[in-house]
């Protein structure tokens, strides 16, 4: 029985499951990258909108060939962290989904709490 009307509870253990999702890899970012890989990722693909390179690239003042560098060195660290098993070749489409995957998952978790605000 869940508490909440409207929800039950494998809508509950979805969202809470997608939260410990989140929260790994948030923990996945903070202990397997430096700040400037932490950086690139949060500005390249945890935004809400869609970035292209060159702005990151401009927005941290980094030339293209070491923004590429870094960002390559960082995809590497933060796949094992997750727990992801990569080949270089479909490395950056496996990782835009899984990045994807974890916007969505943002997107979730503050809307449950948006929705949370609006009920009190």
């Amino acid at each position: 029985m869940c508490l909440l009307p409207g929800i039950n509870e494998k809508q509950v253990q979805n969202a809470l499951i997608k939260e410990l999702k989140v929260r790994q890899i948030e923990r996945a970012l903070e202990n397997s990258l430096d700040e400037i890989e932490q950086d690139i990722i949060r500005k390249k693909y945890l935004t809400s909108r869609t970035v292209n390179d060159l702005e990151v690239c401009e927005e941290l003042g980094l030339k293209k060939d070491r923004y590429y560098k870094l960002k390559k060195q960082a995809t590497f660290k933060l796949s094992p962290a997750l727990g992801i098993s990569i080949d270089t070749t479909g490395r950056e489409l496996l990782f835009g989904l899984i990045i994807r995957q974890i916007k969505i998952q943002k997107f979730c978790r503050s809307h449950i709490q948006v929705m949370g605000n609006l009920k009190k």
